[in-house]
């Protein structure tokens, strides 16, 4: 009996929902916006000073004289520029979740992974769940932004400790999706 109750409040929603990310208009219109935000944040951030590289080195400081080094590279309008992408962030933030998310779906839906184990629905979740860690990741670094220098390093050790789970639950992601895709190809090009 737990078991059907605990299957039937988790997986089985989680399942409905990921099916409705992988919809083609969903995988489309999410993976059009996470573009437009990647070339947004390049381009936008780089004309004040602020590369991607500089916003990965601010996200991974894990303590506060590594923070201050990396503050200490930006010009004010950069620093300003870096908090506004913190803010920009948490609407990129369910965009590229959902497109990650929806792709796997997509992906998986067609293997028995996806049709007789819960394994499918977990990995299929990782961007979702790396969303959550991005969350976090940008509740602290605009906890940082507020006061640099009397930043926690509570605070920084937890943002830097979140940004390398968004990391590497989406490198997971993505190695998976193209492991899945590699697969299909191989299957299309082996059956013609």
């Amino acid at each position: 009996m737990a078991r059907s109750i605990s299957y039937s409040c988790g997986v089985k929603p989680m399942r409905r929902l990921l099916e409705r990310l992988a919809s083609r208009w969903v995988r489309w219109s999410t993976g059009l916006g996470t573009l437009a935000f990647l070339i947004f944040f390049n381009l936008w951030g780089a004309a004040a000073g602020v590369s991607s590289q500089t916003v990965v080195n601010f996200e991974l400081a894990w303590t506060p004289q590594q923070l201050q080094q990396v503050l200490a590279t930006l010009t004010p309008a950069g620093s300003a520029r870096l908090h506004a992408i913190v803010w920009i962030d948490l609407a990129f933030i369910p965009c590229y979740a959902a497109w990650g998310a929806g792709m796997l779906t997509w992906r998986l839906r067609s293997r028995p992974l996806w049709q007789h184990t819960q394994s499918g629905v977990v990995l299929a979740s990782l961007p979702l769940i790396a969303a959550g860690a991005d969350y976090v990741e940008n509740a602290c670094e605009l906890t940082i932004l507020a006061a640099p220098a009397q930043a926690p390093a509570e605070v920084i050790t937890l943002g830097a400790s979140a940004a390398s789970l968004k990391f590497a639950l989406l490198i997971a992601a993505l190695l998976q999706l193209g492991q899945l895709s590699w697969r299909s190809w191989r299957t299309r090009s082996t059956a013609i």
